[in-house]
């Protein structure tokens, strides 16, 4: 089986390197100038951005998956893009499929995105590791992304506005003083949910609380913790679920240039998945 990932599902390299998985680049666009997002960083993104210059991002091109499906001829390739709700990654690699003509491909549209991926492709790397079949691993990957939610906070709505990804009328909303928001995948997209004055509430209300009530109806739970500056909220959300048996805690903090420009940053938060 060969794993197929796209650019935002930010991994670490050794592991990429380690478990020969493919990285289908999304691209970061300055002034009209293309750059394969794993050609650059997050400093190149934030100057560029200070400087006043143009900057925008773009998906994955359908003839970059094709490339890559052909390089496999004989091997299951299991595909996980960013959510087809934030990008057109996901539509690119299903014009891919149509036109290499193959059963033996198959596209998850996991209504999710960067650490929200890399939470559902580390558990099936694992299954693939431990040799399951090439129908339990796609079955496995249809459960992790049924069942797979994203939850955050940043500092500031500002980058998500200028990406597109939320409406003014809701950023300002959210940015009167004193006003956290939380954001959540919603349909593949983010939306602003629920507000709070306090990072306590996110943190033991809307994250530990939550999450112990979910893990209940659950026999295994897989969390991976994010945070960008925000290392004591992290520890905080952690140390809340240490006691939790079945639930398996990763910890990234990192996302890279494309969710950068679109997220900034300043935040933390949370994706679960989980099985029964």
């Amino acid at each position: 089986m060969k794993v197929i990932i796209d650019s935002t599902c930010y991994l670490d390299d050794a592991f990429i390197k380690e478990n020969d998985i493919e990285v289908a680049s999304l691209h970061v666009v300055v002034n009209g100038e293309s750059y394969e997002e794993i050609s650059v960083d997050n400093e190149f993104v934030f100057k560029h951005l200070n400087e006043g210059n143009k900057v925008s991002t773009s998906a994955v091109a359908p003839a970059v998956f094709e490339e890559m499906f052909n390089k496999y001829p004989n091997e299951a390739i299991l595909v996980f893009p960013l959510s087809q709700g934030l990008s057109g990654t996901y539509q690119s690699a299903m014009i891919a499929k149509e036109m290499v003509g193959r059963e033996n491909i198959h596209v998850f549209d996991t209504m999710v995105c960067a650490y929200g991926n890399e939470n559902i492709v580390l558990q099936v790397v694992e299954a693939i590791k431990e040799g399951r079949s090439v129908g339990e691993v796609i079955l496995l990957a249809q459960e992790l992304s049924e069942n797979a939610e994203v939850l955050f906070t940043l500092t500031t709505l500002d980058h998500v506005v200028r990406g597109g990804r939320i409406s003014k009328v809701s950023a300002a909303l959210a940015n009167i003083v004193g006003i956290k928001p939380v954001i959540e995948m919603v349909d593949g997209k983010l939306e602003v949910t629920r507000k709070s004055r306090t990072h306590k509430k996110i943190v033991n209300n809307f994250i530990i609380k939550e999450i112990k009530e979910h893990a209940s109806k659950y026999s295994k739970l897989y969390l991976r913790v994010i945070d960008l500056k925000q290392d004591e909220f992290a520890k905080q959300i952690k140390e809340g679920l240490k006691d939790v048996e079945n639930i398996d805690i990763t910890h990234t903090k990192y996302i890279g240039p494309v969710f950068s420009y679109h997220l900034g940053d300043e935040g933390y938060g949370i994706t679960w998945t989980a099985v029964r």
